[in-house]
């Protein structure tokens, strides 16, 4: 009863998660410590010569993109938001106008057709896969020996894992990608799942400004929790 406990907890998140442990130990000469060290200052050398060239890099965009604002603003013509003009097709404009086109996503976004939504402008996914998971540590005493070991728990990913772990013999995922309850427009990791025609005013923005809009405060996280398995 115990060990079914045990093996209850583990899969529920709670107590001592089944891991395996291998070690690998290994030991350095003087040689050998000699020509880490020159490594490591090469490697310092090279870090602080790169951050030098980023900083100045840095700087410079600074300045390029100074210039190009102070030109643009001698330069712009204020347009209204309605009609479009093609006097001034080609030229840079300036509009000031109310963002146009949320729809709901009901029926166009997974698992939200029976979900009561606001106007949106696009509905953003990311998805994850509760699996098993293989950490290496290492460990470096006062002698220059170095021990590896691993240890195994179950996590939230958005990277499919491998079925089983050599070190683990009872840490076994299962792909939930690859049962027929999966909605094939959801893809692990982050991405646009549908998207609204978005306007200002009478100009149509293409997919990366709209993109550029809305933040924090503007946006709606709905979380939805699928046993694939089970449903299978």
């Amino acid at each position: 009863a115990a060990a079914e406990m045990d093996k209850l907890g583990s899969v529920m998140g709670f107590g001592d998660h089944p891991h395996e442990t291998e070690r690998e130990i290994t030991a350095q000469n003087f040689g050998d410590k000699m020509r880490s060290y020159a490594a490591q200052m090469c490697f310092g050398l090279f870090l602080v010569l790169f951050g030098l060239g980023l900083a100045g890099w840095n700087e410079y965009r600074s300045v390029a993109t100074l210039k190009t604002l102070e030109a643009a603003q001698s330069e712009y013509t204020t347009v209204p938001c309605s009609p479009i003009s093609v006097d001034n097709d080609e030229r840079l404009v300036y509009a000031s106008c109310p963002i146009t086109g949320q729809k709901a996503f009901n029926n166009e976004a997974p698992f939200l057709k029976h979900t009561t939504m606001e106007p949106a402008l696009r509905i953003a996914s990311k998805v994850e896969m509760y699996q098993w998971t293989e950490t290496e540590h290492r460990h470096k005493d006062k002698n220059d020996r170095v021990t590896y070991t691993y240890s195994h728990d179950k996590k939230w990913t958005s990277r499919a894992q491998p079925a089983s772990f050599s070190r683990c013999n009872t840490c076994n995922n299962d792909d939930a990608t690859q049962h027929s309850t999966w909605d094939s427009r959801l893809a692990l990791g982050s991405q646009t799942i549908a998207r609204a025609a978005v306007k200002l005013g009478d100009f149509a923005l293409a997919d990366y400004h709209a993109d550029q809009l809305g933040g924090k405060g503007s946006s709606v996280k709905i979380e939805c929790a699928v046993d694939a398995q089970a449903a299978a």
